[in-house]
C-alpha cells in the first residue's frame, strides 16, 4: 500500500514538472535569476526590495492571493503572492509542493497582523 502511495506521488510531482515545462519554465533549473540574501538579512531589510531563496514550508490559498512560508538555514519568512500583479507567478503557485525549493524576489512588507513578509514580484 505504502508503495502504490509512493507511485502516485511521483506521478502527480512529474505531472507538475511537465505543466511547467509547458508554460517554459525550468522545473530545475541550475542557478536563479537574480541575487539571493539570508532570508535573516531579509527580515532585516524592511522596504526594500530582496530576493531570497528557501524551501516552501507551507502554502495557504486565499482567493485571488496567496501566503506561503519558506525556509532556508537562517530562518523562516513568509511571502504574499497576488494574481492581480502577475498571473504566471498565480499559475506557478499550484503547481508548487510542501519542500520544493523556491526563489522569489520583492519588497519587504508587514502585513496587517504585523507579520515580516515578502510582497513577491517574481518567482522563479
Amino acid at each position: 500500500m505504502a508503495k502504490r502511495r509512493l507511485e502516485e506521488i511521483r506521478k502527480i510531482r512529474l505531472e507538475k514538472a511537465n505543466k511547467l515545462r509547458e508554460l517554459e519554465i525550468n522545473p530545475y533549473p541550475s542557478k536563479v535569476r537574480g541575487k539571493r540574501i539570508s532570508v535573516s538579512k531579509a527580515r532585516e531589510s524592511f522596504g526594500k526590495k530582496v530576493g531570497v531563496a528557501g524551501r516552501v514550508w507551507s502554502i495557504r490559498e486565499h482567493g485571488s492571493c496567496c501566503f506561503l512560508d519558506i525556509k532556508d538555514e537562517t530562518g523562516a519568512i513568509q511571502l504574499f503572492v497576488q494574481s492581480n500583479k502577475d498571473k504566471n507567478n498565480f499559475k506557478i503557485l499550484k503547481l508548487l509542493d510542501i519542500g520544493d525549493f523556491l526563489w522569489v524576489e520583492g519588497k519587504v512588507i508587514k502585513t496587517k497582523s504585523r507579520e515580516i513578509t515578502i510582497d513577491v514580484d517574481d518567482i522563479q
